[in-house]
């Protein structure tokens, strides 16, 4: 089948061809807005080659307002397109992607945060796909999608380690972390070993940066790990550097029913009988 789809693509005028490759990268569906800006060509060309590929039957036009959008007839006809590219041609046209729908809907971006991430993904520009996973893993968070904002935002972290660490990718990390960390919490628990290992890491990036804003957040969070984890010390000392009386109230109650439960535990049950 894809030997045939190929066989039929070369076929076509190579203009045609061309705007089969950047609607495979734009995506499954695409409104005509979108690919005109991508596309750089007068709207009324646009939809002639459009023509010609619905005559060919490799898209089709699907009702939608406030304007037409159009779809691959068949899946594997994206995958053909977007294998034909050339690696740099493939890039650059996802940044053209990405630019063209920060233009478009920049009035109502948070819609498309998912879309973006994943253009400037594959195009290549790590800042600019970090911004987005991040965006999209906080809204995420926000909808308790929690699965999906874990996604987002450890696909940021690995982007992050391809940098030098220079103070704005180490603030970028630690924006994600502390995203990253609520997270872990809601599907797991505040105990999970995944849990101290984000906030560890973010309590050593606000170290690294200095004075953070993130850091009496960081430091609740290993409070309460360490709480669960019923190791009260350590959860004591870190709300005394929070400075916070509620939390170190809490620490120091926690810790004395620790200290009261271990003794009774040490006592003979005779002494206790007594």
């Amino acid at each position: 089948m894809q030997g045939i789809l190929a066989a039929r693509m070369d076929r076509l005028p190579a203009d045609d061809k061309a705007l089969l490759q950047i609607l495979d990268v734009i995506g499954k569906e695409f409104p005509l807005s979108l690919l005109t800006q991508v596309v750089g060509q007068p709207e009324v060309e646009v939809q002639g080659g459009l023509a010609h590929l619905q005559q060919g039957e490799f898209i089709y036009e699907q009702p939608a307002f406030p304007e037409p959008e159009y779809t691959f007839k068949h899946a594997l006809t994206q995958d053909v397109a977007y294998n034909s590219l050339l690696l740099e041609r493939r890039r650059a046209l996802h940044e053209r992607t990405a630019q063209a729908i920060e233009t478009l809907f920049q009035d109502r971006l948070e819609e498309r945060y998912h879309e973006l991430a994943h253009h400037y993904s594959r195009s290549g520009n790590t800042a600019k796909a970090v911004e987005y996973l991040q965006r999209a893993g906080q809204q995420a968070l926000q909808r308790s999608a929690y699965a999906e904002a874990i996604h987002h935002l450890t696909a940021a972290l690995d982007l992050l380690k391809t940098l030098p660490a220079h103070t704005e990718r180490l603030q970028q990390e630690l924006v994600v972390q502390t995203t990253l960390g609520p997270a872990f919490i809601a599907t797991s628990s505040h105990g999970a070993p995944e849990v101290a290992q984000v906030y560890t890491r973010a309590r050593e990036l606000c170290q690294q940066l200095g004075d953070t804003p993130q850091l009496l957040p960081v430091l609740w969070g290993l409070e309460r790990f360490y709480l669960v984890r019923t190791e009260h010390h350590t959860a004591g000392e870190l709300a005394q550097q929070q400075h916070d009386s509620a939390l170190l109230l809490e620490a120091h109650r926690a810790l004395g029913q620790s200290l009261v439960l271990a003794m009774s535990m040490s006592t003979p049950c005779r002494a206790r009988i007594q």
